[in-house]
């Protein structure tokens, strides 16, 4: 009989009494566990108190909120639903006496409260934890632990750490569950327990509803704006002296500083005019003071007592919409993008002169959006899934000792694989959920595992988001249809009665954008086939011949599956495993010479397994324009289009422009695109330039997408693929470039390891992939050396300007105009590709720095009033009103240009910007007239009229549209009454009132 588990009545020991004082992590967890359905009671427990130093207290003068809540909660205080108490204790009793009256008081709370199913949830090293875990550990269901920040390095001599050491040790170490607010805090606490998971700090979700400003809030009134604020504690944590750089260099900034326990250096700030502390502040009030901030800081010292933090304040600055700066500490990084992080007092002062400037309604928006998932329910939902998986863990059979280590692989060669955009992820033979672990670590996922051993499926619920017991072929008719982004098949085919009926059922669950990755050993690997001459086929526990194996697969057979059971393959890789074996070479000859084709054999015999990343066969694929300029350097154009042909099996087109060369590279192209119908040429007599050479070829791209590449960039493995990934999946994208050795600004990637060798730059680069797997970085300017673009964006900011010389800041230019017509641009920081630099400016003696003068001066020149420069270098200062004047002019010149169809684009893509743009309207009412839409045409112009009821032009086109065709019927009555308002004496309205009225008249 199935038993449904009971709820949790959970008891929470703190360290600190300090409940209802400053909104810490326990306080959030401890009131959302109360709203979780897995939990009935919650009992906030805190350090006992010393009843003869309160009464001190309460003698003096010096009452404070503390005195008072300490008071309440003695005796069992019940907070909005949460029981709270703080035991108390005569500290000139015996150790043994004071123990004794803890265990009475806290047996009596746990009798009075009706505590049953306990779930203890402890905070280390405190010891009044390591007191608590001794007393409820025999009657604890399951024990938790919480750890917030890392207390050795607060240790003040090596005895002291070690203690604190020992007493995480301990409480880790025996708990079944283990919370981290910080992967590093994770990382450290994995030594002591092995069930440790990262689980950062969030936001209520009430802040969400909506902050009401009210009055001023006290010690704010006379404090002039800009104001930098910081909340919270103000200890040795905190780098004082780039608060006083801050303070001394922009002494026009007012820094409020709120919080307690200011330490020696940062009290000496307070005698500086602009720096203002107001003390503690309730939490309950601490968002109005945030709501006066125009940026909030985190002025945390980068050192070993900030490398385990999850600073609290950073969700709630977000959550308020409020422009954030903080110094690199580890545990902001995860909002990199959305706040700005500063790695020196300049940058901190730029970060904050940035923020000042660019902060909008649009900005605040999107900040508050980024922490919306973020929330103290998520959180809880988290940890309670965990919890409960770890108790089913629990109340399981052990795991044989021996087949841990089989099931306890993270294969990171199959997760680099793995899509980093992928969503939702159905991992097939899970295993013990490793790799499942190591892509949530990685990226926002939900896997799913799938587990043949219950045993190991029980390990495997520790870390996943779920798991099916059961074999697969009997359970792939019940996984839901169109769900899953990716499935991993790693080392599972091969031990399937039926792999092609399993392949193709998984087609239902897998979304048609859907990834297959499947790792399958080779059975025609040398370590077989040397054997097998010698009369040799020997099973194993593990590897190629795995006693359990069903089928044995080649490269070959591999290709033949996926494309039955209908899939394409997008990538195919291997491993390799010891070294080659020498009787291969003589093997391949003597079988040639028997009329075998063994061309394959040498090198496919090294391959010890493949990994396949596979799709949907029916997937449509879009089409890239790949367009390359020559001029001479032919070395480096070979090794660029041979690059191509190896790493690029999406669907493509290669155009390449030849500006005049004169060493063989016009011979070689024609050749290559005798033998490659994928590659068209366009042969200049005369070196034309970089842009018009480029506006050539896109005169001829087909492409959904353009991709603009340097003939000396080396591209790698999965770098087209995953630029276009960034590009669907950022919402507004329009370019996306990749990483370089060779590249100004923040696209560059210093010192890299590989020297001149290509094969070792290819390693490099796949490394770097899967350490950096779907990571992108928002930038205005990037390099135009390898540059993937929309072909809508083109359409919409035009070509390349030809006024620019050979090269520099034409790239620029096109990067200015996206931005303007409302487009991200995006670096993308899982794919490396590597840049000679420069080469025909090298190879044809041509001088870089008198182009790059004359040209940063015309595009100084022409950008004036959207840029500020100075030193070759420029800021961009561009408002929405300069957009939409921009674009309007844009799509008004291509309208009389007759060019109807890219207008249309730029005024659907002002009304992006601002949807209620009058002009831009009324312009797309104009385009439906001329194309004879005259219903859509007069709804344009209707909606023109709400936006801007005193628009003319609107007016006039409703008014001739309505008379051409006598459709007054169509304009809406409602919008005449307003126009009405905003226009009385327009004879023109009165008209088209008239005209409606005869039409009901004549009803």
């Amino acid at each position: 009989m199935i038993k449904i588990q009971p709820p949790f009545d959970v008891i929470m020991v703190w360290y600190q009494n300090d409940w209802g004082l400053y909104g810490r992590r326990n306080e959030f967890i401890a009131r959302t566990l109360l709203r979780h359905r897995a939990v009935r009671k919650v009992l906030h427990i805190e350090p006992p108190i010393d009843l003869e130093h309160l009464n001190s207290r309460l003698r003096s003068d010096s009452l404070d909120d503390n005195v008072h809540m300490n008071l309440k909660r003695i005796n069992l205080y019940n907070d909005k639903g949460v029981f709270l108490y703080t035991p108390h204790i005569l500290e000139k009793l015996s150790r043994d006496m004071q123990l004794e009256s803890l265990h009475i008081q806290l047996e009596k709370v746990i009798d009075l409260c009706g505590i049953n199913n306990i779930l203890l949830w402890l905070y280390p090293p405190h010891p009044f934890a390591d007191f608590a875990l001794n007393f409820f550990k025999d009657r604890a269901s399951l024990i938790a632990s919480d750890c917030v920040d890392d207390h050795r390095q607060y240790a003040k001599t090596e005895a002291e750490r070690l203690l604190i050491e020992s007493r995480y040790k301990r409480i880790v170490g025996a708990s079944d569950i283990v919370f981290c607010v910080s992967k590093t805090m994770r990382d450290e606490m994995a030594q002591y327990n092995p069930h440790a998971f990262y689980i950062p700090n969030a936001i209520p979700s009430d802040l969400f509803t909506g902050q009401k400003v009210g009055s001023e809030p006290a010690g704010m009134a006379g404090v002039k704006h800009p104001v930098i604020g910081y909340t919270g504690a103000l200890s040795l944590r905190i780098d004082a002296e780039l608060l006083r750089f801050v303070a001394e260099s922009r002494p026009d900034w007012n820094i409020v500083l709120i919080g307690t326990s200011p330490n020696s250096d940062v009290q000496a700030l307070f005698e500086m005019p602009n720096v203002h502390w107001l003390g503690s502040v309730r939490y309950e009030d601490i968002h109005a003071y945030i709501s006066q901030f125009d940026v909030c800081i985190l002025p945390h010292a980068v050192n070993s007592m900030t490398d385990n933090m999850n600073p609290l304040k950073v969700f709630e600055y977000l959550a308020l919409g409020k422009p954030v700066v903080s110094t690199d500490v580890a545990g902001v990084r995860m909002f990199q993008g959305d706040i700005e992080i500063a790695r020196s007092s300049e940058e901190f002062i730029e970060a904050i002169e940035k923020s000042l400037a660019e902060n909008s309604p649009e900005r605040e928006e999107k900040r508050i959006n980024r922490v919306r998932n973020h929330t103290w329910t998520d959180r809880i939902d988290e940890m309670m899934r965990l919890s409960l998986n770890a108790l089913k863990a629990k109340t399981s059979a052990e795991v044989p000792a021996n087949k841990k280590q089989y099931y306890s692989f993270e294969r990171p060669e199959v997760c680099e694989c793995v899509p980093g955009t992928a969503k939702t992820i159905l991992d097939i033979g899970c295993a013990s959920g490793r790799l499942g672990a190591a892509l949530k670590e990685r990226q926002d996922c939900v896997v799913v595992g799938v587990e043949y051993e219950p045993e190991i499926a029980n390990e495997a619920r520790y870390l996943l988001d779920d798991v099916i017991v059961g074999d697969i072929e009997e359970k792939v008719g019940t996984l839901p249809s169109d769900y899953f982004d990716c499935i991993v098949l790693a080392d599972v085919l091969e031990h399937l009665r039926s792999p092609e009926a399993v392949l193709q059922k998984l087609s239902r669950t897998l979304k048609d954008t859907g990834t297959i990755v499947a790792s399958i050993p080779n059975v025609r690997h040398w370590s077989v086939l040397r054997p097998l001459l010698e009369g040799d086929w020997n099973y194993e526990d593990a590897g190629i011949l795995d006693r359990t194996h069903l089928r044995f697969f080649t490269r070959k057979s591999i290709q033949k599956l996926f494309a039955d059971c209908g899939y394409t393959i997008r990538e195919f890789t291997y491993t390799t495993v010891g070294e080659p074996s020498a009787f291969l070479q003589p093997i391949s000859k003597i079988l040639s010479l028997s009329g075998i084709d063994a061309r394959t054999l040498a090198e496919e015999a090294n391959h010890y397994q493949y990994i396949v990343t596979a799709e949907k066969a029916l997937r449509p694929h879009k089409l890239t324009s790949i367009i390359i300029l020559t001029f001479n350097q032919l070395e480096y154009t070979k090794k660029c289009m041979e690059s191509i042909q190896e790493h690029t099996p999406e669907p493509h087109e290669i155009i390449v422009v030849d500006n005049g060369s004169t060493d063989g590279t016009r011979e070689y192209l024609i050749k290559l695109a005798q033998d490659r119908s994928e590659i068209q040429l366009i042969l200049n007599d005369r070196n034309r330039g970089f842009a018009a050479g480029n506006n050539q070829a896109l005169e001829k791209a087909k492409g959904d997408y353009i991709l603009l590449l340097n003939n000396d960039v080396v591209v790698t493995q999965g770098w087209l693929g995953t630029m276009i990934e960034h590009l669907n999946n950022t919402p507004d994208a329009g370019m996306v470039g990749p990483m370089s050795n060779s590249v100004s600004g923040p696209q560059l990637v210093k010192d890299v390891p590989y020297g001149d060798s290509l094969d070792d730059m290819q390693a490099f680069a796949r490394d770097f992939a899967s350490e950096n797997r779907g990571k992108t970085i928002e930038h205005m300017r990037l390099v135009g050396f390898c540059l993937l673009i929309r072909k809508e964006v083109i359409d919409i900011i035009g070509r390349l300007d030809e006024n620019y010389l050979s090269g520099n800041f034409d790239d620029d230019d096109l990067c200015l105009r996206s931005s303007i017509a409302g487009y991200k641009n995006i670096i993308a920081r899982d794919v490396f590709v590597h840049h000679f630099g420069s080469m025909t400016f090298k190879g044809n003696s041509i001088d870089y720095q008198s182009t790059m003068k004359n040209n940063f001066r015309y595009f100084s020149d022409k950008w004036k009033g959207f840029i500020e420069t100075g030193d070759n270098q420029y800021r961009v200062r561009l408002t929405r009103e300069q957009q939409i004047e921009t674009l309007l002019t844009w799509g008004e010149d291509k309208f009389s240009q007759g060019d109807v169809q890219a207008a249309e684009k730029i005024f659907k893509r002002i009304l992006h910007i601002d949807r209620s743009n009058s002009q831009a309207l009324n312009n797309l009412g104009v385009i439906q007239w001329q194309c004879g839409e005259v219903a859509s045409a007069m709804d344009f112009f209707q909606n023109a009229l709400a936006a801007n009821p005193k628009d003319p032009d609107a007016l006039a086109n409703l008014l001739q549209a309505a008379r051409e065709t006598e459709r007054f019927d169509l304009i809406d009555p409602n919008l005449l009454d307003v126009l009405k308002q905003a226009q009385p004496a327009n004879p023109d309205i009165v008209k088209i009132m008239q005209e409606q009225q005869g039409i009901q008249n004549g009803l």
